[in-house]
């Protein structure tokens, strides 16, 4: 039996479940979501998935869950929560001896909260006793690992991944272009999450304030009902009417049609986070400003993908900062990764050597 661990239910758990159902057989896989608030958004399955998948919010399946999991052959930890299963793990670290954790990017950064609270200095002392045990970490952008390894001293083996993007390339290949609009559409931001620095990004555009740009903001989820509204009031302020915040969800296709009509987005993000909006908009020939000190924008680089600095804006004339991107190498480069064959091999690659 082969478990596999996720924080909560997303587009992107979703979107690799479908993937796993169409490569592998998966007759001794099951699949647990856990405590974590679900994306709000319904989620369907094959009746296949359905009987393999277990909801630890039900109290029922609890027991069942945990038989299943000191039963496992293999465990895939799809991020390490930051909460108090932590303690969970640090009682049972027998376990993590046959597991891999595949990272998602929060659960690397969360050692920057730790000084916040107690409960945070608490969290942080579990991870530094549960993260050298695992004998493999997975990740698709390689700094992450290094990054992981510099901190918590773990001689984990590294195993290439990448989850499938909810938004599949031959959907990206049938958008149909949008009208081309006389101001510039810069996206500011993929989640209303705090983490995406809007107001600093925000400051770095105003002296953009006069110029034909509208500003996007996606907001649909992420983050705290008080916190968008901050956003939102500070957007309005900064750039009046040219500000219009992206407050429902969309299904697929119409978020990919909103990034088809988007000219430049600023990912402000102060680690790797947003990396599917970050290769699909780069894949559709967008121009995408990082932060430097970020492992997205050395994964980027070192893949040949152009991206431009965010800390380059504040300098930049609205001429050099609208200008079209250049013709390179980006979008074949892009396209390697995204290929379904190439997600679908690494995780093939990863669960059949437990196998």
């Amino acid at each position: 039996m082969f478990v596999h661990i996720f924080a909560s239910q997303t587009t992107y758990s979703w979107t690799l479940l479908n993937l796993l159902e169409g490569e592998l057989d998966l007759e001794d896989h099951i699949f647990v979501f856990g405590l974590g608030r679900d994306h709000p958004m319904e989620y369907q399955y094959s009746p296949f998935m359905q009987e393999h998948i277990f909801y630890l919010k039900n109290p029922r399946n609890l027991i069942q869950i945990l038989k299943l999991i000191f039963k496992s052959e293999w465990i895939y930890i799809h991020l390490l929560s930051y909460d108090p299963t932590l303690l969970f793990w640090f009682l049972n670290k027998q376990l993590l001896r046959k597991a891999t954790w595949i990272v998602w990017g929060s659960d690397i950064y969360a050692f920057q909260k730790q000084y916040q609270s107690l409960r945070t200095r608490v969290y942080e002392w579990l991870r530094r006793q549960i993260i050298p045990v695992f004998p493999e970490i997975a990740a698709f952008v390689r700094e992450d690992f290094e990054l992981i390894t510099s901190i918590y001293g773990s001689k984990a083996r590294y195993i290439p991944i990448l989850y499938p993007l909810p938004v599949s390339l031959k959907q990206l290949n049938n958008i149909v272009a949008p009208a081309r609009s006389d101001d510039v559409i810069v996206m500011t931001g993929n989640s209303g999450d705090p983490t995406n620095n809007h107001l600093e990004i925000f400051g770095l555009l105003s002296h953009f304030g006069n110029e034909n740009m509208k500003i996007v903001c996606p907001l649909a989820y992420g983050g705290t009902e008080e916190y968008r509204q901050l956003v939102i009031s500070k957007g309005i302020s900064t750039f009046g009417k040219n500000f219009v915040p992206w407050l429902e969800m969309k299904s697929k296709e119409e978020y990919a049609q909103q990034l088809a009509g988007v000219d430049i987005a600023i990912m402000n993000h102060k680690r790797q986070q947003g990396l599917g909006n970050i290769l699909a908009l780069l894949y559709l020939g967008k121009k995408v400003f990082l932060r430097p000190d970020t492992t997205s924008y050395a994964f980027m680089l070192r893949n040949n993908c152009m991206v431009y600095n965010t800390q380059d804006l504040k300098g930049m004339t609205f001429t050099d900062f609208s200008a079209s991107m250049p013709k390179d190498d980006t979008v074949a480069n892009v396209e390697k990764i995204l290929q379904k064959e190439y997600t679908a091999g690494l995780w093939k690659e990863l669960i059949k050597q437990h196998e």
